[in-house]
């Protein structure tokens, strides 16, 4: 003799509920971090493009004052002058290290 029992049961779980409301929640803000990010980088990347054409045209204008410069008589004053802007300039660049090989330092270290 064979027995069949067939049993069903329905367990009301709120907490479950719970659960599954607040996982979409994260999910949301996860999505909102991630467009954050996105776009801080996007806004990183702007400005290191600025600043670079900034820089190549600094150093365009200097070039360009050294060669109109070239045949003159400067006074030493004019010619300090001009050392201090390119000292200056310099300084400007020196602001970003130019990129190498070497791992950023300890505190610059991306967390991935």
């Amino acid at each position: 003799m064979k027995l069949k029992i067939v049993m069903k049961l329905n367990v009301d779980l709120p907490q479950l509920d719970e659960v599954l409301s607040e996982l979409g929640e994260i999910k949301q803000i996860l999505k909102e971090i991630q467009m954050t990010g996105q776009e801080a980088l996007a806004a990183i990347q702007a400005v290191g493009t600025q600043l670079t054409k900034a820089k190549d045209e600094i150093i365009k204008k200097i070039s360009d004052l050294e060669a109109a410069l070239s045949n003159a008589n400067l006074s030493p004053e004019a010619e300090a002058a001009l050392a201090d802007l390119k000292n200056q300039a310099q300084a400007l660049d020196d602001v970003v290290p130019d990129a190498t090989s070497e791992p950023p330092p300890e505190g610059l270290r991306g967390t991935r």
